[in-house]
């Protein structure tokens, strides 16, 4: 919405095309607001108004990385933390190419909720982790190989190699079965703790009880 996701690709060295695809064509007007209106006149810059699970479904284009900015799956944006979303967007990747979902597990009440949406990202790729780059950001990665996954300054916070040996037979989060995210006036880092101490992690770089210690 506010343009950022796409100016920081731009900014990458090396990059190529960068489609956005927006569902509100209005959100271009208030562009200037953020300082990023610069970005609608790059030539590598491609914005689609419209539906992104839609536009991945029908066009016949790869890509080295697809990133979903979204705000969860508490809102209408729980269409992108499905097994089927992830199938079609593993589809549409370059070989090495990777999914980014932004997801922010501090925000979980119930870590078997929890354990539902790691689970069903994790299932979808040979390699993948949940990474927390910055305080506020988390997010899910996966890629066909290691090599697509070259992650530099950020923490790798749970890895689908290294699932908890609490962790049940929880079900998959589905198109026709999601599985409802209460709301979470606070921090909530239990269900990711085990996470994180599966992967032999100390003390977590999110701080106790999900107060991040950068600044």
């Amino acid at each position: 919405g506010t343009g950022e996701t796409a100016r920081a690709f731009l900014d990458l060295p090396g990059t190529g095309t960068v489609r956005v695809v927006e569902i509100d064509g209005n959100q271009r007007r208030f562009l200037k607001h953020f300082g990023t209106a610069s970005i609608l006149y790059e030539d590598r810059m491609e914005l689609v108004v419209g539906d992104g699970r839609h536009h991945l479904r029908t066009t016949g284009d790869t890509w080295s990385v697809i990133a979903v900015d979204a705000y969860g799956p508490r809102t209408a944006s729980a269409a992108f933390y499905t097994a089927e979303f992830y199938a079609e967007a593993r589809a549409r990747l370059a070989p090495g190419g990777a999914l980014f979902v932004k997801l922010d597990p501090l925000s979980f009440p119930d870590p078997d909720v929890l354990d539902a949406y790691l689970l069903t990202f994790f299932e979808a790729f040979p390699v993948a982790k949940l990474v927390y780059v910055r305080r506020g950001l988390f997010g899910l990665v996966g890629s066909d190989s290691e090599a697509g996954l070259a992650l530099e300054g950020v923490t790798v916070a749970a890895s689908g190699s290294a699932v908890p040996p609490q962790v049940g037979t929880t079900r998959r989060v589905t198109d026709d079965r999601p599985v409802r995210v209460g709301l979470a006036l606070e921090p909530h880092p239990e269900g990711l703790e085990r996470w994180w101490r599966a992967l032999g992690g100390g003390e977590a770089p999110w701080g106790q009880r999900g107060a991040p210690r950068d600044p």
